[in-house]
C-alpha cells in the first residue's frame, strides 16, 4: 500500500506533537511567581574594616583626652585674658592679654573641630569668659567655690565628655588662680597676672611636650597640638620678657 507524501507528513508531524506534550506533562514550566518570591541566599555582611565610614569620626582615646586637655587651657587662657581686660590693664600687658583672647579663641575653635564640634563658631571663646563660672571675679562680684566644696565643677554646654577627674582638676586649679588673682588692683594685678602666666604656659608647654604631642596617634591631632606648642612657646616668651621688665 502506497503512503501520499502529503499525508505522510501530516502523520510524522502529529507523531513529533504527541511527544512534546507528554514531555511538557512530566516537566512543567517554571511557575514566574514562585520564582520572583522564592527566598533568596541572603548577601555577606561587608567586612568591619571595608565598610563605608566605619571609622568616621572616631579617636583614640588618647588623642580625644589630649584635645580635651587643649581645650581647657585655650578657655582658661581666654578668661584670663578677659579679667585682665576687665581690670584695665593698659600698654604692652593689655596688648597682651588681648593676644592670648584672640589667639586662644582662635585656637578654642580649631579644638573643637577637632573633637566634632562646631568650628568656627563665631565667639566661643568670648561666650565662655563671659558666661563661665567666674566672670564676674574681676569686679569681686564672684562666688564661686571650687568644684568638690560643694558645687560641680563648671562644664560648658554641650562638653559632658571632658567631666573627667583629670580635666576637672585643671578646671579647679584654674578657677582657684582666677580668683586668687580678682581680689589684686592696680600694678599689683599686673605683676601677679604676668607671673600667673609665665607659670601657666610653662605647664602647659610641659603637659604637651611630655604627656599630649608623644602618644597623638592621628595625624590631624597631631598637627594641631604642634601648632598649640607653637602659640604657648610664643605666649610663654613675651610673658617672661613683660616680667623681666618690671
Amino acid at each position: 500500500m502506497k503512503f501520499h507524501p502529503t499525508l505522510l507528513a501530516a502523520a510524522l508531524t502529529l507523531a513529533l506533537a504527541a511527544c512534546a506534550n507528554d514531555s511538557d506533562a512530566d516537566n512543567p514550566p517554571a511557575d514566574p511567581v514562585a520564582a520572583d518570591t522564592a527566598p533568596t541566599e541572603p548577601a555577606a555582611a561587608p567586612d568591619a574594616a571595608t565598610a563605608p565610614g566605619a571609622s568616621a569620626g572616631s579617636l583614640a582615646d588618647h588623642d580625644r583626652r589630649a584635645l580635651l586637655a587643649v581645650q581647657e587651657v585655650d578657655r582658661h587662657e581666654i578668661a584670663a585674658a578677659e579679667d585682665a581686660l576687665a581690670k584695665n590693664v593698659q600698654g604692652d600687658v593689655r596688648a597682651y592679654a588681648e593676644t592670648l583672647r584672640d589667639d586662644h579663641g582662635r585656637n578654642l575653635e580649631a579644638t573643637r573641630g577637632l573633637l566634632g564640634g562646631v568650628a568656627g563658631e563665631s565667639g566661643d571663646g568670648q561666650h565662655y569668659a563671659e558666661n563661665g563660672p567666674n566672670r564676674d571675679i574681676a569686679a569681686g562680684t564672684a562666688d564661686v567655690q571650687p568644684a568638690g566644696a560643694g558645687q560641680a565643677a563648671h562644664t560648658p554646654e554641650g562638653d559632658t565628655a571632658s567631666d573627667s577627674p583629670e580635666l576637672a582638676a585643671m578646671r579647679d586649679k584654674h578657677e582657684a588662680e582666677r580668683r586668687r588673682l580678682s581680689a589684686l588692683e592696680g600694678d599689683e594685678f599686673s605683676r601677679e597676672w604676668i607671673a600667673a602666666m609665665v607659670k601657666g604656659h610653662e605647664e602647659a608647654l610641659a603637659k604637651l611636650d611630655n604627656e599630649l604631642i608623644p602618644g597623638a596617634g592621628d595625624a590631624a591631632v597631631a598637627q594641631h597640638l604642634q601648632s598649640t606648642r607653637a602659640a604657648i612657646s610664643r605666649h610663654l616668651d613675651t610673658a617672661r620678657s613683660l616680667q623681666g621688665a618690671r
